[in-house]
This record gives C-alpha cells, structure tokens and sequence, in this order.
C-alpha cells in the first residue's frame, strides 16, 4: 500500500489568494511566466500545473494527501459547492494537456496586474480565488464595458466615478 503524502506544498486543496487561468499553448504559457517574473512576481509564488504529477497535487479525491484531504473532497463533492466545479474545471484542464498558472497576489493591484498578463498570454477562465469567494477577472476592456454599464444603471451619466462595479466584489486587502 501507498504511503499517503502529507506534504502541504505538495497538495492544493484551495489556491487561497491566488489569481488562476488556463493557458492552452506552451509557448503562450511559458511567455506568460517570464511576464509575470517581469513584473515582479516570485519565482516560489507561480505554479505551473500541467501533467499527470501536477493532477496529483490537486488531487480530486484526495485519498493521495491523508484524511483530511479526503474528507474535505468528499464534502465539497457532496454538497455540490462551487469549490468542486472549479476543482473539477481544473483536473479537466489538466488533463486536456492545458496549463492552469496559479499566481500568489494577496493585494488588489497584483490581481489585476497578474490577470492582465494572462490574458495578454491567452489565458480563460481567469479568477481571483479569496479566503472565502471567487471573483472573476474579465479582460481590462470587459472591465471597462461593465463600469459604464453600471454608471449607466444607475442614471449618472457615462462619465466614470469611483463606484464598484455592478458584480459582488471581494474587498481589497
């Protein structure tokens, strides 16, 4: 029998406070790291997840990781949260051959900057994953066409003010 692996760096059971999107193509995905170095991101805070090593990291089940993992598994699997839908997207990924880049950025302005580089890189499905939501970092011009939206909803005029837009948003630390 396997010895269950314990190791806290080895296992994701959540990518807390980190941005995450999937990059089909390895070239895109590759420049997409250097841009994220670049601009100031560490090494240690960017995981490439990406072959069948990585899928065990995120370990659906979590019967590689101990107990506990697998007790959390089985409670957002049997409570059909949100959390496992996520977790399900990105095992698929995984296994499509895709790369799904995760990004340590706690403060507001690093998870605008590390999603912009992703989509710039081609990236989906990127989101910013909080201790308690997911939010969804659309591209800077979806960003845009969402304020006005929201300025326009309101009956101000198009002119942009300091106003969140109409989407629940996770506050800024």
């Amino acid at each position: 029998m396997k010895a269950a692996n314990t190791d806290r760096k080895d296992y994701i059971s959540y990518p807390t406070n980190r941005v995450v999107g999937t990059v089909a193509d390895d070239g895109k995905a590759r420049t997409a790291i250097d841009a994220l170095l670049r601009a100031g991101f560490a090494r240690e805070d960017i995981d490439i997840l990406h072959d069948e090593k990585d899928l065990k990291r995120l370990d659906p089940t979590g019967a590689g990781h101990g107990f506990f993992a697998q007790f959390q598994r089985t409670l957002i699997r049997a409570l059909d949260l949100e959390e496992f839908k996520h977790l399900t997207h990105h095992v698929d990924d995984v296994r499509a051959g895709r790369f799904v880049i995760m990004v340590l950025a706690k403060r507001r302005a690093q998870r605008i900057v590390a999603a912009d580089i992703l989509h710039r890189h081609g990236a989906d499905f990127v989101e910013f994953y909080g201790r308690w939501a997911c939010e969804d970092l659309p591209r800077r011009r979806e960003r845009r066409k969402r304020f006005r939206h929201c300025s326009h909803e309101r009956g101000t005029s198009a002119t942009p003010t300091r106003s969140p837009p109409c989407s629940t948003r996770m506050p800024s630390s």
